[in-house]
This record gives structure tokens, sequence and C-alpha cells, in this order.
């Protein structure tokens, strides 16, 4: 599956790269970036690995430190030609109001893409093309609470960051001692270093801050208490960045 990293304003590109290069393993079908730069999205694409674009000193987070949230990608192909950048990460949605890295398969693509293709361009053969013009249109909560599919990051046009989680695996994490600077990790890792909890959409200031979480709405009777983890005091023994993060001895810290 893909590997995604959302990063907070300030971080640089030497703090970037340490965290990414170990997440590469076999996701080489494409790299990708985006951040804003006076309100636009800017986006920077490869349909290769991180390994060739720094073999190749291709230009890469050289935009590094910033204002804004950074979206890297590193895509393990699951739909449409390795090769087209048309199918590589970040999608601009068609309003232009978001832009959306994935991990996941957006398996109810199918009805969406006939409506969407009527009204917006789609460029590329992915699932994930298509759920990031869903976002667009409908907004990160309401795809959240309708569609599943993964692990969706969303930059939103007014700087804010957006994490719609409907499955899979995602993290919290901090910059070493820095214990105010959290970057946001979503992949498929060792389950000893992951918890499934807390479905539903986490918002995040374009300053990096937290805003909070609205859980998933389900329409079933009997509502799992998917956010149990956030309060439970028990577990949770820190505040990094306004966002509580479990700490154990032997692992590194993490929620989600």
């Amino acid at each position: 599956m893909c590997r995604l990293l959302a990063l907070p304003p300030g971080v640089g590109k030497s703090e970037a790269l340490d965290i990414l290069l170990p997440m590469l393993g076999a996701n080489t079908d494409g790299t990708g970036t985006v951040y804003l730069k006076n309100g636009e999205f800017i986006v920077q694409k490869y349909p290769f690995g991180l390994d060739k674009v720094i073999e190749n000193k291709l230009p890469f987070l050289d935009f590094l430190p910033c204002d804004s949230w950074t979206l890297a990608h590193l895509r393990l192909a699951t739909h449409g030609d390795s090769s087209n950048i048309n199918n590589c990460h970040p999608f601009i949605g068609g309003s232009g109001k978001t832009c959306t890295i994935h991990n996941g398969i957006f398996s109810e693509m199918q009805v969406p893409k006939l409506i969407i293709s009527k009204f917006y361009s789609i460029n590329g053969e992915t699932d994930s093309e298509i759920a990031a013009n869903l976002i667009d249109i409908l907004g990160p909560e309401t795809f959240t609470n309708n569609f599943s599919g993964g692990v969706y990051f969303v930059l939103n046009k007014d700087g804010s960051l957006d994490v719609c989680y409907t499955y899979g695996q995602f993290v919290f994490r901090t910059f070493g001692k820095k214990e105010d600077c959290i970057y946001i990790l979503a992949s498929e890792f060792s389950n000893n270093y992951w918890t499934n909890q807390g479905i539903g959409t986490y918002h995040f200031d374009k300053d990096g801050t937290f805003r909070g979480r609205k859980e998933k709405k389900y329409e079933v009777e009997n509502k799992t208490n998917y956010f149990n983890y956030f309060n439970n005091k028990k577990k949770t023994t820190k505040l990094f960045g306004k966002i509580p993060v479990r700490t154990d001895k032997d692992e590194l810290n993490y929620c989600c």
C-alpha cells in the first residue's frame, strides 16, 4: 500500500528526508509532494521512486522549510499504469479547493466516477483521483461519513489539513525531543506500532494546531466506541501539540 507523510510548517528538508527514506521500501511507483504558496497548491510528482529522484538529483522538497503543511506520497500501484505521471499523487480536486493523497483502495469509485467525469476532467486511471474529486465536492467530513477506502490526507486551500480516516493505519509522531512538533504518517507497518481506533475526520489548523476530530457517523445499531482511546486517561500520559499521544517504554510515541 502507499505511504503518506504530512509535515507541519517549519520543518526542514533534511528532517523530512530522514523520515521519508526509511518509509520507501517497495513503494517505488511514484513520488509526489504538495504545499501552499501564496494561496496556490504547488504540486511536484514523478512516476518513479524516491530513490531515483535522489539518485538523479531531481528537485524535491527544495522549498522546505515553508509556512504551509507539506504532504508527501510514496506510491505502490494498485490501480493504473505505474509509468503514467497522471496516476501519481497528489491530486488537486476539480474545484481547486483541496489537494489529496491516499493510502488504501476506494472500491466505491465506479458510480462517483461516472458522475464526476461529467463535470471535471479525469486525467488518470486511479481510484484515488476519483476519491480526491469526491472529497473536493463533498468536503472531508461528509466524505468520511459516507465512504470508506483507507486514509486520506487533505490539504485545504485555506491552509488547514484534514485526515479522513476510514480504516487502515496512521499515527502522530514527534520530532525527537521536539514535543510540540507533530508529523503524521499513514502506511502498512507492524501492528506492534499502530492502533486502529479513532475512525473519523481529524482537523488541523494551518499553523499545525490540532482542532479536534469528528467521529464517523455509522448507520448501525451498535455504534462501537472507536475513540475510547482519547477518553481513557490511563493510556494518555502526555499532550504533544494539543494531541493526546500514547507513550510506551520501549516504543515510539503514537496515537490514533
